[in-house]
């Protein structure tokens, strides 16, 4: 490799202030930051990562949950799964329908509507990157169980969106719901698990009255942290009687 395609640090761009503060920032985020360039263009070894992880983001979009060995790592955890599917009937239906990943399938409605839910309902989902849910799912359910005392039941969801979680959780007569889901594809990350929680769920929940802990995967918010996160939410959303971005506590700042 010629040096005009290195990426080390005197390859950062020449007008930056202060190199030193972009290589900090470079190491703390697979964002795609100070890639070096080569000429007027990006040296090879970004170029080729690029294409890479295009690739892992559109088959992230079409992976498989594994449901099978989901419910083996949960039942390992001591719970009981249900699997239930929305009403998208396939992949392509679920990209094409959202709406329709919001609804749950009448007959595994009819179904839960018989069982007991726990006083969590943690719902299981594949939303766009079941890769993410396979991969962070079942670790971060085990370090949440450790840290927050509730009683919890726990279902597996195809076709899902986020707002499938609030009709589970009707049908179980639930008063709080935590959805996993695998988070939409992005070129720094396509195993990024999401978490989303909701006080006294409704049909009509809207967006704005969830907790969400986001990017849970190994290059990101390690799922202990993640569920120490969680269940401090829990806890203030059920102090206060409802939950949603209005009461979440504000951001750290990073220290160097």
């Amino acid at each position: 490799m010629s040096d005009s395609e290195k990426t080390d640090d005197a390859l950062l761009p020449a007008l930056v202030s202060s190199p030193d503060m972009l290589t900090r920032l470079k190491d703390r985020t697979d964002a795609r930051i100070a890639l070096g360039r080569a000429r007027s263009g990006l040296p090879t070894r970004p170029n080729l990562k690029f294409e890479l992880d295009h690739a892992m983001a559109r088959d992230a979009v079409y992976s498989e949950l594994d449901v099978e060995g989901l419910k083996a790592s949960f039942k390992s955890l001591g719970f009981e799964p249900i699997v239930v599917k929305s009403q998208t009937g396939d992949r392509t239906n679920y990209l094409a329908r959202p709406d329709l990943g919001k609804l749950l399938d009448v007959d595994d409605r009819h179904e839960l509507e018989t069982e007991a839910g726990g006083e969590l309902v943690i719902l299981i989902a594949d939303g766009l990157s079941a890769t993410a849910v396979n991969l962070n799912a079942a670790a971060t359910v085990e370090a949440l169980k450790t840290v927050c005392d509730v009683g919890m039941s726990l279902v597996i969801a195809t076709g899902a969106r986020v707002a499938l979680g609030d009709k589970v959780a009707v049908a179980l007569s639930s008063e709080n719901v935590l959805v996993f889901i695998g988070e939409r594809p992005g070129l720094s990350a396509a195993d990024s698990l999401g978490a989303y929680f909701t006080h006294k769920p409704r049909e009509d929940t809207a967006d704005s009255e969830r907790f969400c802990v986001s990017n849970i995967r190994d290059g990101g918010l390690k799922p202990q942290d993640a569920a120490r996160k969680i269940a401090d939410l829990i806890r203030k959303a059920v102090d206060r009687g409802y939950s949603g971005v209005t009461k979440r506590d504000g951001p750290k700042q990073i220290e160097d």
